[in-house]
């Protein structure tokens, strides 16, 4: 599919007047570009409008701490979406996201996506998307959301950074990639619709966490922060990892897990 074919398809299926959506042909980082806007706007004292960006390429995708997401031209879903007011609790946003995203590509993918804490999707051991969510506040106004992710549609796994990554289309998936920014965009505006409370919202986000009790999990933290090792235990009320270090409970807010972190859980 050419560049002109995807942008006129996914403007096609867009069918919302109530903000914007642009389409690039290439940008660095879609998610640079969405937290430009808001900057742009808070500089000058206002509110951005609800908007969604769609990439057909980047060229330095981002990802979680800085890393890079590969993007090849019309090979995956590259959005950026910014929600002033998203209306949902704040600390329940990546939850909502990943559990909207992985519902969706569950209807193409014979329920086989699934989440690997605290920002992945996974089929099986292979990264399949990921998701970036950052919240803007400054004063009294309502709190600006821009939420970006990236799933792999269909690209030679040789690119890949990530060493174990697959692809909607290698796991079986039909669907076409207009269509594919379509779905996610609107489980996205379906999720921050959704009259759950953050109770229920953790309850599924549990539901369809790859890890099991007693799994062993390595975190690397910003530094000076240390590193910690221990076994997976599930999540607090907060949505906070919990995990078992020395015989003892760690709350665990944020980090990445080492791609060797994964051993059998105990039995």
């Amino acid at each position: 599919m050419r560049y002109e074919d995807f942008c006129n398809q996914v403007y096609e299926r867009y069918g919302r007047t109530d903000r914007g959506l642009v389409v690039y042909q290439s940008v660095p980082s879609s998610h640079e570009a969405a937290q430009h806007v808001v900057r742009e706007y808070r500089g000058e004292g206002s509110i951005p409008p609800p908007s969604d960006l769609v990439a057909w390429t980047q060229t330095r995708g981002q990802g979680r701490d800085g890393r890079s997401w590969s993007s090849p031209p019309g090979s995956g879903a590259y959005i950026s979406l910014i929600r002033p007011d998203p209306g949902v609790e704040p600390q329940s946003l990546p939850m909502r996201v990943a559990v909207a995203l992985c519902g969706e590509l569950n209807l193409f993918l014979a329920d086989a996506c699934r989440v690997r804490w605290p920002n992945d999707l996974m089929v099986g051991s292979k990264k399949i998307a990921g998701i970036l969510v950052d919240l803007h506040t400054q004063g009294d106004d309502p709190a600006i959301a821009v939420i970006s992710f990236g799933v792999n549609h269909a690209i030679d796994p040789s690119i890949f950074d990530e060493p174990r990554a697959t692809t909607l289309r290698a796991e079986g998936g039909d669907l076409a990639l207009p269509d594919l920014v379509a779905a996610l965009i609107g489980a996205i505006d379906s999720a921050l619709e959704d009259p759950r409370d953050f109770g229920s919202i953790r309850s599924a986000y549990e539901q369809l966490s790859n890890h099991e009790p007693g799994e062993t999990m390595r975190i690397r933290r910003v530094p000076p922060q240390a590193d910690l090792e221990g076994r997976f235990r599930g999540f607090d009320e907060r949505g906070f990892l919990r995990l078992e270090v020395d015989g003892q409970e760690r709350l665990v807010t944020s980090g990445l897990l080492s791609p060797l972190a994964f051993s059998s859980p105990e039995h």
